[in-house]
């Protein structure tokens, strides 16, 4: 098991005492700490609200009896019915699009957003749900597709890094994100046995299929440590709360088992650790051979301590930026693979033609033999171009 410390100095963006303060209440959510006497609750709220851990901070004040002040009390309160009412909007489409999908015969999973809710808190309100989040074999990728389409929602983009399509429904302004894989694309993890984690749960009035606890650990451990410059806290809060409070006994050679299936498990080592030291979990909470030690962890580490006390941005479909190029390589070489495969995946990276390509210069089709050559010439314009 890693040493636990102390988080490290926060970013300029919020404030290192913000942080320490949020972080104090998370912790005692957890029943790993006690709330200290000094803790400066409207400065602890603030943070929640900025981090998308609201619920958490909530349902610690109430376990723990806290007298928030009136002000953040009334934002608290005002912000957990705008969670639970967009979280029932989601829930209620989620339900109608997987009614659509299985009398279609297209095997999903939904993962993150409603069904964490429902399988990690029991309370569709404890966690703030952005978008409902599917998962379909890539063979009928394009089936869903036309179908979300005839279901009322509205292509928005693709996103090749990601590897997914999002969509948007007008009327009730819920998102989809549809996906053929297991994001980023430059890890190259492998979707496919996830399914072998299939669980179906109560929604509301419905069922729809999710994954099982051990593949929703994976996926959150995942999330936790893909990329060392956007590490959501909510989601290691909601993995530091699996590994407190399971809903049953967790299968560890089973999560094993199924990060060396989908080529994780560095990355299930990173995730677990991270958690255990911002949240100072005890010893035990995970199997010591899940701890795992490879080159470069303690690198690594630092990096997604420092990365999680960033306040939360849209950068989940972003590459980084160029000047950051090495240092991303280095780090999913570090996380995932030999230098040898970091090369291969690099070199897919700058000869696999993409919709951005073909936007940035149509061709007819009798020369789309041409982009080949064209996107590396693109891809170093674009590099000298934010250089400059």
């Amino acid at each position: 098991m890693p040493p636990r410390s102390a988080p490290a100095p926060a970013a300029s963006q919020f404030g290192e005492a913000a942080f320490t303060d949020l972080i104090h209440l998370l912790r005692a959510s957890l029943g790993t700490a006690s709330v200290p006497p000094d803790l400066d609750l409207p400065r602890a709220v603030a943070a929640a609200r900025e981090f998308n851990v609201v619920p958490a901070v909530y349902h610690a004040g109430q376990r723990a009896d806290l007298d928030f002040p009136a002000q953040a009390s009334a934002l608290l309160q005002d912000d957990m019915r705008h969670i639970a009412q967009h979280n029932l909007v989601l829930a209620m489409e989620l339900v109608r699009v997987a009614g659509r999908l299985e009398a279609a015969g297209i095997d999903y999973l939904t993962f993150k957003g409603a069904a964490n809710a429902i399988v990690l808190y029991g309370d569709l309100s404890h966690r703030r749900c952005g978008d409902i989040d599917l998962i379909v074999p890539i063979d009928v990728f394009e089936k869903t597709e036309q179908l979300l389409l005839g279901a009322g929602f509205q292509f928005v983009r693709r996103y090749e890094n990601s590897l997914q399509a999002s969509f948007r429904h007008e009327k009730s302004q819920a998102a989809i994100d549809l996906h053929w894989g297991v994001p980023p694309r430059a890890l190259e993890l492998k979707p496919e046995p996830l399914w072998q984690c299939r669980e179906r749960i109560k929604l509301l009035s419905g069922e729809v299929d999710t994954l099982s606890s051990e593949g929703i650990l994976i996926l959150l451990a995942v999330n936790c440590s893909k990329e060392p410059w956007d590490v959501s806290l909510h989601q290691a809060y909601d993995l530091a709360w699996l590994l407190v409070y399971p809903p049953r006994a967790l299968d560890w050679h089973g999560v094993l088992r199924l990060a060396r299936q989908m080529r994780a498990t560095r990355l299930l080592n990173a995730g677990l650790s991270l958690v255990q030291t911002l949240f100072d979990l005890p010893d035990g909470c995970y199997p010591p051979y899940l701890a795992g030690n490879f080159r470069d962890k303690k690198r690594v580490l630092a990096e997604l301590l420092h990365a999680v006390q960033q306040v939360d941005v849209d950068t989940e479909h972003q590459l980084p930026p160029p000047v950051a190029f090495q240092r991303w390589t280095q780090y999913y070489d570090a996380v995932h693979a030999t230098a040898l495969l970091r090369n291969w995946r690099l070199l897919r990276r700058i000869f696999t033609v993409t919709d951005a390509d073909r936007q940035w210069l149509p061709l007819p089709s009798g020369l789309h033999w041409l982009y080949v050559i064209l996107r590396p010439i693109r891809l170093v314009a674009q590099r000298i171009f934010r250089r400059s």
